[in-house]
C-alpha cells in the first residue's frame, strides 16, 4: 500500500511539472490517475490533494464551472475530516474561480474564509497566500489601498520565512497595485524585482507575466521601445509555454502599442493573429475587440473597405453578445467608413440607428458623425 501512495504521489508531482510546462492536458491526466489510486486506497487526505490539483489545472484551461466541481469536492473532504488546511486549501480554489469569473464579490468571500482558517492555523505560509490572493480581489474591487495592505502583509510573511517564490509574487502585486493607481515609476521598480527572482526560480509563466506588466507600465509613461521589448518578451515566452490565453493578450498589446504611436500597419498583423486565438479559444468578446481594432486600424490606413468588413463582423458578435454599447459602436463606425467610400445614404442609416435606437436622440435633418474610437 505504501509503495501505491508514493506512486500517486509521484503522479501528481509529474501533473504539476505538466502544468508549470503548460501542457494542461497531459496534467489533467496525470492528476486523474492520482485521483483513482488515491480513491483505491481510500486515502482522503491525498484525493483532496489530487481534487485540488484537478481545479487548478482546469483554471489554466479557462473551465470554471469544472475547477470549482473540484474545489467543492475539496471542500467537503476537508469538512468531513475536520482538517483546517485542507479546507484552506479549497476556498483558495474556490476564489480563484470566482475571481476569473469575475464574481469578485464571491471571490472576496471566499479569500477571507482562507485568510481566517490560515490565521486559526497559526500557518504563515497559508496567510500569506490568503493575503495574496484577498488582495488581488480589493485591486480588482478598485480598494487600492487595502490591496497594497494584503500585498506588503504577504511580501513581509515571504521574507519571514525567506520565500523567494512567494517575495516574488507579492513584489508582482504592489507593482499592479501600484499601476492600477497611475504611479509606473513605482511600478516598475517592484516589477524589476519580480522579474529577477521569476528568472531566478526559473518560474517561466511568472517572468511572462511580468514582462507584460512591465510593458504596460513602460507604456503609460510614453516609454514605447522599452513597451516594445517587454510586450515581446512575453509574447515569446507564452509561446513557449504554449499558453494561449497569454500569447493572445501579447498579441493584443503589441497591436495596441503600435497603434498608439499611429504604426498601423505594423498593428495589422497583430491584431490578425490575435483574432485567429481569439477563434481558437472560443471568445467572443475577444473576437469581437480584434475586429474592432482591425476595422480602426483599416479606417486610419485608408482601407475602407476592409474597415468596414471588419465592423460588420464587430456588429454581428455584439448581437450575439447582445452588448447593446458594442453594437452603437459598430454601427457609428461602420457610417464612418461608408461615408468615407461616397456611400452616403448608408451611411446615414447606420449613424440613424445608432443614434435613434440606442441613445434615443432625435434630430429633424441633423445628423451628428461621432467617432466613437
Amino acid at each position: 500500500m505504501g509503495d501505491k501512495l508514493q506512486e500517486a504521489r509521484e503522479i501528481g508531482n509529474v501533473g504539476a511539472v505538466y502544468l508549470a510546462m503548460g501542457d494542461f492536458d497531459s496534467a489533467v491526466d496525470c492528476h486523474m490517475e492520482h485521483l483513482r489510486i488515491a480513491k483505491h486506497l481510500n486515502n482522503k487526505v491525498e484525493e483532496a490533494r489530487a481534487y485540488s490539483n484537478l481545479g487548478s489545472s482546469h483554471h489554466y484551461k479557462r473551465n470554471f464551472d469544472q475547477a470549482i466541481a473540484f474545489h467543492n469536492h475539496v471542500l467537503r473532504i476537508a469538512q468531513d475530516l475536520g482538517d483546517k488546511t485542507i479546507e484552506a486549501r479549497a476556498y483558495a480554489g474556490l476564489g480563484h474561480a470566482a475571481r476569473c469569473m469575475s464574481d469578485y464579490g464571491q471571490a472576496q468571500q471566499w479569500h477571507e474564509k482562507q485568510l481566517d482558517m490560515a490565521l486559526s492555523t497559526k500557518d504563515k505560509v497559508a496567510e500569506g497566500r490568503a493575503c495574496s490572493n484577498l488582495g488581488i480581489v480589493y485591486q480588482l474591487m478598485g480598494h487600492h489601498d487595502a490591496a497594497l495592505k494584503l500585498h506588503q502583509a504577504h511580501l513581509n510573511i515571504a521574507r519571514l520565512l525567506q520565500d523567494r517564490a512567494g517575495m516574488g509574487r507579492a513584489y508582482g502585486n504592489i507593482g499592479n497595485a501600484y499601476s492600477a493607481m497611475g504611479y509606473y515609476e513605482q511600478a516598475i521598480k517592484y516589477h524589476k524585482q519580480e522579474l529577477t527572482i521569476s528568472k531566478e526560480v526559473n518560474d517561466r509563466m511568472s517572468e511572462a507575466s511580468t514582462h507584460g506588466n512591465l510593458a504596460v507600465a513602460y507604456q503609460a509613461l510614453g516609454m514605447h521601445e522599452m513597451a516594445l521589448l517587454h510586450y515581446h518578451s512575453h509574447l515569446n515566452i507564452a509561446r513557449e509555454l504554449k499558453d494561449t490565453a497569454g500569447e493572445a493578450c501579447a498579441l493584443l498589446n503589441l497591436g495596441n502599442c503600435h497603434s498608439s504611436r499611429g504604426e498601423f500597419v505594423q498593428a495589422v498583423p497583430y491584431y490578425e493573429q490575435y483574432l485567429m486565438l481569439s477563434q481558437e479559444l472560443h471568445d467572443t468578446e475577444g473576437e469581437a475587440r480584434a475586429c474592432h481594432f482591425l476595422g480602426y486600424a483599416h479606417y486610419c490606413l485608408g482601407n475602407f473597405k476592409e474597415a468596414i468588413r471588419y465592423y460588420d463582423q464587430d456588429l454581428a458578435l455584439a448581437k450575439d453578445l447582445q452588448d447593446r454599447k458594442s453594437m452603437g459602436r459598430a454601427y457609428c463606425n461602420l457610417g464612418l467608413a461608408h461615408l468615407a467610400l461616397g456611400n452616403s445614404e448608408t451611411a446615414l442609416e447606420c449613424q440613424k440607428y445608432f443614434l435613434g435606437k440606442y441613445f434615443q436622440f432625435r434630430f429633424i435633418n441633423i445628423y451628428i458623425f461621432l467617432g466613437i474610437r
